[in-house]
Parts: C-alpha cells; sequence; structure tokens
C-alpha cells in the first residue's frame, strides 16, 4: 500500500496524509512537463504514456496560467 511504501522510508501516517494532501500523485500541469518533450523527448522518460503527454501537452511554449494536468501514469 502506499502507506507501507512511506513506512519503508521512515514516514508516518501522519506525514504521509500531510504529503498526498498537499500533491497530486501522478499529474503534472503541461508547464511542468513540457521542456522534457520539447524539442525532443528526454530519454530517460518511460517511453509508453509519451504519445499520451503529447497529445496533453501539444504546445512547446504553453500558457502558464492554464490549467492542463497530465496523468504521467498512462501508456
Amino acid at each position: 500500500t502506499v502507506l507501507d511504501r512511506f513506512k519503508a522510508i521512515g514516514i508516518d501516517t501522519k506525514g504521509v496524509v500531510a504529503l498526498l494532501g498537499a500533491h497530486s500523485v501522478g499529474r503534472t500541469h503541461c508547464v511542468k512537463l513540457v521542456h522534457r518533450l520539447y524539442p525532443d523527448v528526454d530519454p530517460v522518460l518511460n517511453q509508453d504514456p509519451i504519445p499520451h503527454m503529447l497529445k496533453k501537452c501539444p504546445d512547446p511554449i504553453p500558457d502558464p496560467k492554464a490549467v492542463q494536468y497530465v496523468r504521467n501514469d498512462r501508456g
């Protein structure tokens, strides 16, 4: 479980709640991602979800005010 994974690295339940409450796990904004997609896809990235990410973030210079979330666990 998520709790077990965090417990293994020394984070208790209260800490996990604080972390997960402050973050969107598995999601990101295009503005935070495009530097790894354009002009060339970062080869370190898992290549399976790249087509999904490119579809969700087709503009290499996205509007910083836009709220477009991309799930980075799609493949």
